[in-house]
């Protein structure tokens, strides 16, 4: 149920803007899936998450980012993350 892990969802999303903005995208990768979703799930009350949490999908759509494409945003991945 996506409504159990909104919380979080939320948390992540969160702890990507507010950490890893200037780190490669190779050490957000490992952060992400290697220390914090596994922290997370070993907790005394386990905080559950979505599996496949995209933090861009949850701060962004598609057309935001085609607007920003359209304002010279390169179209990497990266950039749009940073963006």
């Amino acid at each position: 149920h996506q409504g159990s892990k909104l919380c979080g969802d939320i948390l992540l999303t969160t702890a990507f803007v507010s950490y890893l903005g200037f780190f490669t995208k190779r050490y957000r990768q490992s952060l992400m899936d290697g220390t914090w979703r596994p922290y997370l799930s070993q907790l005394e009350v386990p905080i559950p998450v979505n599996p496949t949490l995209d933090p861009l999908r949850v701060l962004t759509d598609d057309a935001d980012v085609a607007a920003w494409q359209n304002q010279g945003l390169p179209a990497d991945r990266m950039s749009t993350e940073n963006a």
